[in-house]
């Protein structure tokens, strides 16, 4: 007598939070012919959290990588945790952060700030909005061209 449901094997609606960030990190090389990359380094979890990632742009010519951020989710996927480079998070517009602050007490899909560099999305369409923020950040544009010049000389 088999228990086991028959649909025991359907893939996820959803996107994990690594496999999108995964998807972006690919990206990154294609844009720049490889000479910048996206690397997405498995990390031992040590929070409440089963997985923990971090997320390097790196030039594979000059041996240099840069942490732009870290993430932790569980088998869940959702809530996702993010701790970003302190430059890129003092980057967010502040209407961001003043929803982040204000809509997280009135519903669930929002951000919500730990810490002076640590943002939770509580579903996909946040983490999407947030990582367009990240990539789009002064800083993660100076360091990919700076990344992109070291690799040129």
């Amino acid at each position: 007598m088999d228990l086991w449901p028959q649909d025991i094997n359907q893939p996820l609606e959803i996107k994990s939070p690594y496999s999108l960030i995964l998807e972006q990190s690919k990206l990154l090389g294609e844009k720049t012919n490889n000479i910048v990359e996206a690397n997405v380094v498995k990390l031992e979890a040590r929070s409440r959290y089963d997985f923990k990632y971090a997320f390097y742009l790196a030039s594979p010519i000059a041996n240099y990588s840069y942490s732009l951020f870290s993430f932790e989710f569980n088998l869940a996927t959702y809530p996702v945790e993010l701790f970003l480079d302190e430059d890129v998070f003092q980057e967010i517009p502040p209407e961001v952060v003043e929803a982040m602050t204000s809509e997280i007490s009135q519903k669930e899909g929002t951000f919500l700030i730990i810490g002076s560099n640590c943002l939770i999305a509580e579903n996909e369409e946040l983490l999407l909005s947030l990582l367009k923020v990240i990539f789009n950040s002064a800083k993660t544009k100076k360091v990919i061209s700076a990344l992109y010049a070291m690799s040129k000389e």
